[in-house]
């Protein structure tokens, strides 16, 4: 038995999302190896920026707009325990990416998270919607899919070597 952990970013995603997974064989079997990582991905990191004291309270920047701005800053001046993370370019350019029109298609979802466009979901929305969130990210599926194939290729040569020499 073998246990890992693989990063879905480490394999082309553009996602941060472990997956802990078990490689299991027969004792005569031997365990594939793991896949090597194709790309370098290090998750999020909350950074919280170490100020001074006199610089902590932030001032609102503007008067409130709604009803609800309003309603939850009553007759406060200051912003307390706020921390905006700044974003990164790639994470800027992802959210420009999404479609903001009505009627966009969620069809962009199954493409973000490795599905070909010619991949049938089955079942209502909600399901499909499941089956894109739950699945493994096809690239990192596909990873796998290859060291076990050269781990039953490497046995398949192997018995075939040793059925020569008999």
């Amino acid at each position: 038995v073998r246990f890992g952990v693989l990063q879905a970013g480490a394999y082309g995603m553009s996602q941060s999302r472990k997956r802990a997974f078990i490689w299991e064989a027969s004792p005569e079997e031997t365990l594939p190896e793991w896949p090597e990582p194709m790309h370098v991905f290090t998750g999020p990191e909350l950074k919280i920026p170490i100020m001074l004291l006199f610089e902590a309270p932030q001032m609102y920047k503007s008067e409130p707009v709604s009803w609800f701005q309003k309603k939850i800053r009553a007759d406060m001046l200051v912003l307390n325990d706020h921390i905006s993370k700044a974003m990164s370019e790639l994470n800027l350019i992802r959210c420009q990416k999404i479609p903001k029109q009505p009627g966009s298609d969620w069809r962009v979802l199954p493409s973000e998270k490795g599905f070909s466009d010619s991949y049938k979901f089955v079942g209502d929305i909600q399901h499909k919607h499941r089956q894109i969130g739950n699945a493994v990210a096809p690239p990192l599926a596909f990873a796998l899919g290859r060291k076990l194939k050269e781990a039953v290729e490497m046995k398949a040569s192997t018995s075939q070597r040793y059925s020569c020499v008999l």
